[in-house]
């Protein structure tokens, strides 16, 4: 094989060991707690904005909880409230890390689908299903947005392939004979 084919071949093993690690995404799941009340309308939407957002986010995990007529869902809703030092307000509840939004906007949802995008982007957010809340949850010096390794990392993974193609077309400009 001659060196000509050997380098593109490289180039192009290396291209693709690069897309390959771009697709890999944070596998941490993100837990969505709605607590509704079955005839309330307010939760129909919100209803209707999960199921238009749920295949956009594979990581989410929705758990739906109907307080009005299911005791356990009211008093796991009471339970979250404790968790995060708050009362019970209404339906729809929605529970993301530590954070709790009650009823239903534009603007709150697009709240929401902040918290999800964050959640999932930095893989730290606590859930509350789990029972106890860990110390580092509680922790408010925690920087809010740390470091994405896994990005930074693929930067310097295109500086290599810039380089690598370029040797190559130094390689083939210089051989033409």
């Amino acid at each position: 094989m001659s060196i000509k084919k050997t380098i593109i071949y490289f180039v192009f093993f290396i291209l693709f060991i690069n897309v390959c690690a771009l697709g890999q995404s944070n596998n941490k799941t993100v837990d969505v707690y709605i607590f509704y009340g079955q005839g309330c309308s307010h939760c129909e939407k919100i209803h209707e904005f999960f199921d238009k957002i749920e295949d956009d986010y594979p990581q989410m995990n929705l758990v739906k909880k109907e307080i009005y007529f299911d005791k356990e869902n009211a008093l796991l809703m009471q339970d979250f409230c404790k968790k995060i030092n708050t009362q019970v307000e209404g339906v729809p509840t929605v529970f993301i890390d530590e954070k709790m939004y009650v009823g239903y906007s534009l603007a709150l949802t697009v709240e929401i689908e902040q918290k999800i995008k964050n959640c999932i982007k930095t893989g730290s957010c606590c859930n509350l299903g789990d029972g106890v809340i860990n110390q580092s949850c509680n922790q408010t010096d925690i920087d809010p947005n740390p470091p994405n390794w896994e990005k930074d990392y693929s930067n310097i993974g295109y500086i290599f392939i810039g380089g690598i193609i370029m040797i190559l077309l130094y390689y083939l400009m210089t051989n033409k004979k």
